[in-house]
């Protein structure tokens, strides 16, 4: 399970893929990000297993060279999955508290 920056980085990443590669400055991760979280976060996105990236420079600017990796591909589905989890906790949550106070109700009527 990724943390809210790496979420982040990943949910402004992905759409911009195009063949699983990316060619990217760090001034255009910031958008996502704050300039002081892009590198930390790309380096625990790659420890992770998401993706492989290399630094570089263009033009005397540096760029991030950014690869999906299988995990990484998988992404858009582990979100899904992430939401889909999060409602069913929620629902589960709220139907506990409905049949508590049932039961609750049920209690009171029988002890009068």
């Amino acid at each position: 399970m990724l943390s809210g920056s790496e979420r982040l980085l990943m949910d402004g990443i992905y759409p911009l893929m195009k063949g699983g590669t990316l060619l990217i400055s760090p001034k255009e991760l910031s958008a996502f990000l704050d300039k002081s979280e892009v590198e930390s976060t790309l380096l625990s996105l790659k420890s992770e297993d998401y993706i492989d990236f290399l630094s570089s420079e263009r033009k005397g600017e540096p760029v991030y060279l950014i690869t999906l990796k299988v995990k990484g591909e998988c992404y858009p589905k582990e979100r899904r999955k992430e939401k889909k989890q999060l409602l069913l906790r929620l629902a589960m949550a709220i139907g506990g508290a409905i049949v508590s106070f049932l039961v609750g109700l049920l209690l009171k009527t029988l002890v009068r």
